[in-house]
């Protein structure tokens, strides 16, 4: 054999071995329909076996996790109907020699790329939700339909997640559930939406069940959200860091703006809001809620409990009921710090047998400043008050130009249509006959707030805000009227306001 062949054989046989060493790409594979996975050229998936094999090359930790960093889009529907093996990606093997267990965690890019995701469902691995946990990871442009599922529709944990333009229709039940993500931390949540139901056994928020120091906009929930029953009986801590909200179960340190909820709230348990069931130390600011809110203690029509928290340029327009005590227009209670600033409250009834107020039914050393309540009705048997039910004087709240709707029913055993802290009544007139060009009524800015458009009644929104289903609050616009229980406007209007929402969100896509 010559010296030239023996070098080219020599050549060849090293070739070999260092393409032999480098690892095999998923497109090699045969993994997915195509792409390199970098982000100008993604993995495609364009097929439910696309899908099934982006959760096993993550969860097995594939060539050393390295499908885990990677970019996807989705490039055609996705049917996952009978599929019952579906394992969320990004769940641990915590048979895996490792005390690592973020290893596991998809931190890549995933982009729907606005293609449905229809039929997820089933109990497998550690619930059905598209990912069960994500760190550093964007997920975009995702539509979650027709999905029948356990604990959460789109991921389980988040942590340093980017969340945009996702959206989850269908029913949610498990022991605490979250229509998107089960919990989150230094998360941002953007143009988001959730319609159908979420249903947990202890819990249950419509966006999130929890969420810490995270920021959230533009959001929209149509849906019915309950808890069935209260947490064990195993000693008050844990029944006080659980609650069951329109947006969110429980947040911490989370700036919430430009975000509604429509539809229902009901808990056998404590903590339930139109908003949020527990909030501490947040912001919120132009966010509302069309609904009624029902619960068995601490029910407010934005917060069920508020702890450090700022509601500002805020509404919530339906019924508040506790079956015990603590009820609220605005929130149930409301321990120190809590400020309430152009916010106002209108709609039926808040009732409850004790601790029931238009503005909370517990508060202390808080700040009410530029409000109008405006419910009909605020019944109760003690400490009973058109502006907040029982206060602490060694801790005063502070009430500044707030007004009460002067024709409102106060009933109880000591329920009288106070005006302390210098409340004053305001009339229908006050309320009812405002032009609509003018922007709404005084000290509700025109710049932040808008009229709605219905001859029926005149009730502001916030500027950034869809149309808003509202309920029937033609009594504004009459003399005391003897009181008679205010139904629910939901679910008979509940369906009507989905598809608005959903039509809303649809049309802002499509813009873009």
């Amino acid at each position: 054999m010559s010296e030239k062949t023996i070098f080219l054989l020599f050549g060849i046989a090293a070739c070999l071995l260092i393409v032999g060493c480098l690892p095999v790409t998923a497109a090699d594979a045969g993994y997915f329909s195509g792409g390199m996975g970098t982000a100008e050229d993604p993995y495609l998936i364009a097929t439910p076996a696309d899908l099934m094999n982006l959760s096993w090359a993550v969860n097995n930790w594939a060539e050393y996790g390295r499908y885990a960093g990677l970019a996807y889009v989705v490039t055609a529907p996705i049917d996952m109907s009978g599929i019952s093996e579906w394992e969320p990606i990004g769940v641990r093997d915590y048979t895996f020699p490792t005390n690592n267990y973020s290893i596991f965690d998809f931190h890549g890019v995933f982009n729907g790329n606005y293609q449905p995701i229809t039929g997820l469902s089933g109990t497998a691995g550690e619930g059905s939700g598209l990912f069960y946990q994500t760190s550093g990871s964007v997920l975009k442009n995702i539509r979650l339909e027709n999905i029948s599922a356990e604990k959460v529709g789109l991921i389980s944990y988040a942590s340093q997640t980017q969340i945009e333009n996702c959206s989850f229709s269908g029913s949610l039940l498990g022991n605490s559930v979250g229509g998107l993500m089960n919990s989150g931390n230094f998360c941002t949540i953007v143009n988001c939406s959730v319609t159908g139901s979420v249903t947990g056994n202890y819990a249950a928020g419509g966006i999130a069940l929890t969420l810490r120091d995270t920021t959230v906009k533009n959001c929209i929930v149509s849906a019915a959200i309950e808890s069935d029953r209260p947490m064990p009986d195993d000693g008050r801590l844990r029944d006080a860091v659980e609650g069951t909200g329109g947006l969110f179960g429980h947040t911490m340190a989370c700036t919430v703006e430009d975000s509604f909820f429509a539809g229902t709230v009901r808990s056998e348990g404590a903590h339930v809001g139109g908003l949020v069931g527990m909030s501490i130390d947040d912001s919120y600011l132009r966010c509302g809620s069309a609904g009624d809110g029902e619960g068995e203690r601490c029910v407010g029509g934005l917060a069920g409990y508020a702890d450090k928290t700022t509601f500002s340029d805020c509404f919530f327009a339906g019924n508040v009921h506790a079956a015990e005590s603590v009820s609220g227009g605005f929130v149930g209670k409301a321990d120190p710090l809590v400020s309430l600033i152009r916010c106002y409250t209108a709609g039926g009834q808040v009732s409850g047998q004790c601790s029931v107020g238009g503005i909370a039914g517990w508060m202390e050393e808080g700040t009410v400043e530029d409000c109008l309540i405006l419910h009909q009705h605020i019944a109760g048997s003690v400490n009973v008050s058109a502006v907040i039910g029982r206060e602490d004087t060694r801790w005063p709240v502070v009430v500044r130009n707030t007004g009460v709707w002067g024709d409102m029913v106060v009933a109880g055993r000591d329920g009288v249509l106070n005006y302390s802290h210098g409340v004053v009544p305001v009339s229908s007139a006050d309320v009812w006959n405002v032009p609509p060009e003018t922007g709404g009524w005084a000290e509700f800015s025109s710049e932040i707030w808008k009229q709605t458009n219905t001859d029926s009644y005149r009730l502001l929104v916030p500027d950034a805000s869809p149309e808003m289903v509202m309920p029937d609050v033609r009594y504004l616009n009459s003399s005391a009227v003897p009181f008679q229980k205010t139904e629910s406007s939901f679910p008979l209007t509940g369906l009507c306001t989905g598809f608005c929402l959903l039509g809303f969100l649809i049309w802002r896509r499509d813009r873009r």
